[in-house]
């Protein structure tokens, strides 16, 4: 069998591609396509595609386009007549536009999360997912939290520790008591961690806190964060 020349192979492939981005040849590749998903090898790679980025077809993707013989790929094809029409396409505009579109909203919400109004609304949906599964009432909003920790001025309810990372305590805890403002209270991740799931009396005796005094500063809270919502 004689072998055709580099030339003629050339010609071919120019002539094949030519084809394929005519309207005939998009109908044929559509047919072709169709016709080879429902074989064996196009059902194990729709059901490798379904396993997402995890799955064999993904990885050897990802292997081969970070290997010197992708990226060589790569290369030739941005340097290639084809690569700089695509880069200069609208097609390929759109999607850098996209690109730094979600850049900005990353970096805007990144912004908000580490804000306090959105440190408060991620504690909120990090416990709304924690009382679905106790199946706990769940009442508090994030002004009502923010209020709380006005309240008592960014300091630990029962140590009254200043400058400290406060995390959200419940009095009663999860299982059998609910996500409501008169169940919580700001507290350092320290005494949260002491008083666990135990009477909040025996934390108050080893802080030196008076109990009657903690009581009453908390029931005051309560009064002054339900009558400005009243207001």
């Amino acid at each position: 069998m004689r072998r055709s020349s580099p030339a003629r192979k050339r010609q071919l492939q120019l002539a094949h591609r030519k084809y394929i981005r005519s309207e005939k040849g998009r109908a044929w590749l559509r047919a072709w396509r169709k016709k080879w998903l429902q074989s064996s090898a196009g059902k194990r790679y729709l059901a490798a595609r379904k396993r997402g980025p995890g799955s064999s077809h993904y990885r050897a993707k990802q292997k081969h386009w970070l290997s010197a013989k992708g990226k060589a790929g790569c290369k030739r094809f941005r340097d290639s007549e084809a690569g700089k029409r695509y880069t200069a396409s609208a097609e390929r505009q759109a999607y850098l536009r996209k690109l730094e579109a979600s850049a900005r909203i990353r970096e805007r919400r990144g912004q908000y999360r580490r804000t306090e109004r959105g440190r408060a609304v991620r504690l909120q949906a990090s416990h709304r997912r924690r009382n679905r599964l106790k199946n706990a009432a769940f009442d508090l909003t994030p002004d009502q939290w923010l209020a709380m920790l006005q309240f008592y001025e960014h300091r630990c309810a029962y140590c009254d520790a200043a400058g400290k990372k406060l995390t959200l305590d419940h009095l009663t805890p999860l299982d059998p008591g609910d996500h409501t403002i008169q169940n919580v209270l700001p507290a350092c991740q320290s005494c949260n961690s002491k008083k666990s799931r135990k009477p909040v009396e025996g934390l108050l005796t080893r802080v030196g806190c008076s109990v009657v005094e903690f009581w009453k500063k908390r029931d005051a809270a309560l009064d002054a964060i339900l009558a400005q919502e009243a207001a």
